[in-house]
């Protein structure tokens, strides 16, 4: 093994079954003078949480970063992924002015590469490109390593052979060019299509999007209760953060969220809920930046596997929560209290607000609100009776894994702020014109100002509808940092909390993926939170 503590200017990023090629580029630019990270040989392995701490730690040391592979699945594994992810974002905030490159080997082409990717140089695993790729890394040689030889006198019979052979050369050439090349008939042009087979596994080749840097701006959550609230004792109470500057914005071309593949779906009987089969794997949970890009709790990464599971396609409407209330009777949390969380500028306490009387405007195809933890369970309680199967909130790991799709790891639209308003009910102009917010809204309008109608913006590469914005959705666990150690399907039962994701319509600019919040007790309901359901099949 390499010395783990050496001073490294080049990371080497590849799938395992890539090694062999990542090794004929390791070994051409130690070859010519670099200090080139290659994880089989540069870092002892030594655990989970110390292997990733290392793969980050070599990240942020080298400027620049080769990526090889010669499948499209390849480059889209989790942990490749994971560290050109890293890379990408340390370019768009500023910290390194290395290039990225991909090497291309076997039959990848740059077609296949994800459309993040694009922008960057691609070469090919050839003499010709190695020798390229020492110009984008600034290789300079050097050229006194050796002195010039000496070129010696050539004997005068030299040239004689050498003009016999000519001119037996000539007569025999035209013989050639006569009898067996002239009359041979033009040749059929193959159709570009038909010169290389396809991908072996198309499906796999979708376009990936990846983000840098969410904007630190804070956005008020029904956790940020002020402390006239009764639930205060209970739980902590959090104020808004004035906005914090945006980072530089990225020269990346926005990327286009793939089109929802053809899914296996499932239609719930009482209430006509629709689910999504979401096939398991394993992923890179939390976010891949450093802490202090964090927005909150939201590392360290770790690896987490998740089976495959049914997850509602769209969050929990008023329609079928009034199916679930006049076949039970059931009245919620703030119904029994008479009140209920509102934001009109702060968060306060609002007399006679419900999921039937929310305070604005509401169909029954938007997503039900003022619905606590202890509501939600109410109703998958009825929904596990009906003999479909046992339902419960997914679980954060489950959560997060849906809302990256595999596609990207904060949100779809990267750091393109205007293009927000196509993914997700945020906060915007519309929203801005009605509440002044003290955070940044996003440059565009979601047509919006509170909830929208489920369903009305773009689909993740799930199939799945608003999983960032319109409202919070509670989750399963209880709310702490990450245990590494948990790694296959894991729920937190201990905690000084409750968890929930997504972000709703007054959502800032920081809103993503992988971001987190703690909203205390589980009886808490507010006017931005709600609830997306999974389903174990029996």
């Amino acid at each position: 093994m390499d010395n783990d503590k050496k001073n490294f200017d080049v990371f080497i990023s590849f799938k395992s079954e890539d090694e062999k090629y990542a090794r004929k580029v390791y070994d051409f630019l130690k070859h010519h003078g670099f200090m080139p990270f290659f994880s089989t040989l540069s870092v002892s392995y030594v655990g989970d949480s110390q292997y990733l701490k290392s793969i980050a730690d070599a990240i942020d040391q080298c400027r620049h970063m080769i990526v090889v592979a010669s499948e499209p699945e390849h480059i889209r594994s989790p942990w490749v992924e994971y560290e050109w992810g890293i890379f990408i974002a340390r370019r768009n905030d500023r910290k390194t002015d290395g290039n990225l490159l991909t090497v291309l080997a076997g039959d990848m082409r740059i077609a296949d590469l994800p459309n993040v990717l694009l922008p960057f140089q691609s070469l090919p695993l050839s003499d010709a490109g190695l020798q390229e790729l020492l110009q984008y890394l600034g290789y300079q040689p050097d050229l006194t390593a050796a002195p010039p030889r000496r070129m010696h006198a050539t004997p005068l019979w030299t040239f004689a052979v050498l003009f016999l052979a000519l001119c037996l050369a000539v007569p025999a050439g035209l013989y050639l060019y006569e009898k067996i090349l002239a009359p041979g008939p033009t040749p059929t042009p193959v159709p570009p299509t038909a010169q290389r087979p396809p991908p072996k596994d198309a499906a796999k080749a979708r376009a990936s999007a990846q983000a840098d840097i969410p904007a630190p701006v804070r956005e008020a959550s029904p956790a940020a209760v002020v402390k006239d609230t009764p639930a205060h004792d209970a739980m902590q109470a959090k104020a808004p953060q004035s906005q914090a500057p945006q980072p530089a914005a990225s020269t990346q071309p926005q990327t286009p969220v793939p089109a929802p593949p053809e899914t296996k779906a499932w239609t719930e009987p009482l209430t006509g809920m629709q689910f999504v089969w979401i096939p398991g794997d394993c992923y890179p949970m939390g976010n891949p930046l450093s802490k202090e890009h964090w927005r909150g709790d939201e590392g360290p990464v770790h690896e987490v596997c998740v089976n495959g599971f049914w997850m509602s396609k769209r969050e929990v409407t008023r329609e079928q929560f009034a199916k679930f209330v006049t076949a039970t009777g059931y009245r919620t949390v703030a119904e029994k209290q008479g009140w209920s969380l509102t934001y009109n500028g702060k968060w306060k306490k609002v007399p006679n607000v419900t999921w039937k009387n929310p305070g604005f405007p509401q169909t029954d195809r938007h997503p039900v609100v003022h619905v606590a933890k202890v509501d939600a369970q109410a109703m998958l309680r009825w929904l596990s009776t009906s003999g479909s199967g046992t339902f419960h909130l997914p679980t954060e790991a489950q959560w997060e894994y849906a809302c990256r799709g595999k596609s990207y790891v904060f949100r779809p639209w990267n750091d393109e702020a205007p293009q927000a308003c196509q993914y997700a009910n945020i906060y915007d102009r519309a929203g801005q014109g009605e509440i002044q917010y003290p955070w940044e809204p996003f440059p565009c309008d979601d047509h919006a100002v509170r909830t929208a109608p489920v369903a009305q913006y773009k689909a993740n590469p799930f199939g799945l509808d608003d999983m960032l914005g319109n409202v919070w959705e509670w989750t399963d666990d209880r709310h702490g940092w990450y245990d590494p150690a948990k790694r296959d399907n894991p729920l937190a039962t201990t905690g000084d909390g409750y968890v929930i994701r997504g972000g709703g319509w007054n959502s800032g600019q920081d809103m993503s993926c992988v971001r987190r919040e703690n909203l205390g007790m589980d009886s808490i309901r507010a006017d931005n939170l709600g609830l997306r359901l999974i389903r174990k099949a029996p």
